[in-house]
């Protein structure tokens, strides 16, 4: 598995609405989390979606850019989006390719329930794995806005 230290790997593609993700269109101008995350629908992926979607908006008033991945296709994200108004961007890795080049796809396919905390450089920063969904983007934020602090601030 990627270790923080390391290099984000590039992530590019499209939500099922057409926002554009570019991972490395985001180095040397903004931070971002990527969480990833096995199944639309699942109770715990709904979850975990809706409290990201309940605070994007701090995200983005702190400068960082926030998305969601999962291997389902962009047909399922859009049916999932739709019906528990998700309105953060959710990209599709159908074939697994990110998911394996981080070592965080499963023995069935999916990714497994992890979030990444990159710099503006596009080093990871902090992961986040085996997350339990409750309450997990609350904590995403605290750390993303003491890092944030340190860094305007000085440790």
């Amino acid at each position: 598995m990627i270790k923080p230290g390391e290099k984000f790997p590039r992530i590019q593609g499209r939500a099922y609405d057409g926002i554009a993700i570019d991972t490395e269109r985001f180095f040397g101008e903004k931070p971002f989390v990527a969480y990833f995350y096995p199944k639309d629908g699942s109770s715990g992926c709904t979850l975990q979606a809706q409290d990201f979607t309940n605070i994007f908006y701090e995200f983005d008033r702190l400068g960082v850019a926030l998305f969601g991945v999962s291997t389902d296709p962009l047909g399922s994200h859009e049916a999932f989006c739709m019906k528990y108004d998700i309105t953060i961007p959710l990209l599709s890795d159908e074939r697994g390719d990110w998911a394996r080049q981080l070592g965080i796809l499963d023995e069935h396919g999916m990714a497994k329930r992890t979030t990444f905390y990159v710099n503006i450089e596009g080093v990871i920063e902090k992961i986040w794995t085996n997350v339990n969904p409750v309450g997990h983007q609350k904590t995403v934020l605290e750390h993303v806005k003491e890092i944030l602090h340190e860094e305007k601030f000085g440790a």
